[in-house]
């Protein structure tokens, strides 16, 4: 799907956060991956997708979704968060059940 996307010349996006999440499961020694090849998918990505930084308003939307209740899942909040901030208003992914609480404000695709 990401390729038919980039195809189509749609922007495509990548936030920090999910950068660190990318990482932070694949750097685990028993995925084997080695750790230049993982930072190497990291420039790549840099390269092939517009990235998102996190900064004060994205925290401010933050916790505007954690005083309205809207999830208790700090990280996926923070990812529709950053979305909101920098006018995403579609995301991509392999759990969309993950971001329901957001389906008023954001369309879900299934990656898969």
């Amino acid at each position: 799907m990401i390729a038919a996307l980039e195809q189509q010349h749609v922007p495509l996006w990548i936030s920090r956060q999910v950068i660190r999440e990318y990482l932070a499961t694949l750097v685990r020694p028993r995925m084997g991956i080695p750790l230049v090849e993982l930072a190497h998918a990291v420039r790549s990505f840099e390269l092939r997708y517009q990235v998102a930084d996190e900064g004060p308003l994205v925290t401010t939307q933050l916790l505007t979704f954690i005083e309205q209740g809207m999830s208790r899942q700090v990280h996926d909040s923070n990812i529709v968060a950053t979305m909101l901030t920098y006018g995403i208003s579609r995301i991509v992914t392999n759990n969309p059940d993950d971001f329901a609480p957001f389906a008023a404000l954001i369309t879900i695709i299934p990656l898969t």
